[in-house]
């Protein structure tokens, strides 16, 4: 993926509609939009698959605004995240259709989720320092987008459509799964740099 995000800045850079000091930002920002846009495309491939396309569209709808705001763990690969995502999505949406949950055990597991997202959100990745204002703004987004997927998950639990509520619950579980392991990798990094020193 690299390599072909390199030679389209280099095609940009021997065309003039970037300056040659300019090519590695744009191979980075290239290289971003090719993995976004491969990762959507096999989604969407293994929705139809399993003809679960509004499942995913609604799944994205709920995931994405917390799962950018949240931050957390993040493969060190670019195929790392694709596989991983792809294979976690696609079980969200299998799950979906036969996950049918007490409204009591929502409660509690929502809950949770809400706690984790409301203390630890967001994570800041040591590859990716965030700027105070960044950081405040990023926490009340997470916070804001969190509720409301709570909230949408009780009111399709309280219609009785429980598909929607599996996949707004799921969307809450995976970002905090990933807010987690994110919080303890950068604790674990922390403190393999202070035995270090």
């Amino acid at each position: 993926m690299e390599k072909a995000a390199g030679k389209l800045a280099d095609v940009l850079v021997r065309k003039n509609v970037v300056e040659k000091e300019d090519r590695d930002f744009y191979r980075y920002a290239i290289e971003t939009v090719l993995v976004y846009a491969i990762n959507l495309i096999t989604m969407f491939i293994l929705a139809a698959v399993t003809k679960k396309l509004p499942e995913l569209l609604m799944f994205l709808v709920v995931f994405y605004p917390i799962r950018t705001n949240c931050g957390g763990k993040h493969m060190n690969t670019w195929y790392g995240c694709y596989i991983l995502s792809c294979i976690l999505i696609e079980a969200v949406l299998l799950i979906s259709g036969v996950l049918h949950i007490h409204m009591a055990v929502l409660a509690v597991i929502i809950v949770c989720c809400l706690g984790c997202i409301w203390l630890l959100a967001p994570v800041e990745h040591h590859d990716h320092p965030m700027e105070e204002q960044d950081f405040v703004r990023g926490r009340k987004k997470v916070r804001i987008f969190s509720i409301c997927v709570a909230v949408a998950a009780f009111v399709f639990k309280y219609f009785g459509l429980e598909v929607q509520t599996a996949l707004c619950l799921c969307s809450e579980v995976m970002c905090s799964v990933v807010l987690l392991w994110g919080v303890l990798e950068e604790k674990i990094r922390g403190i393999k740099e202070k035995v270090e020193v």
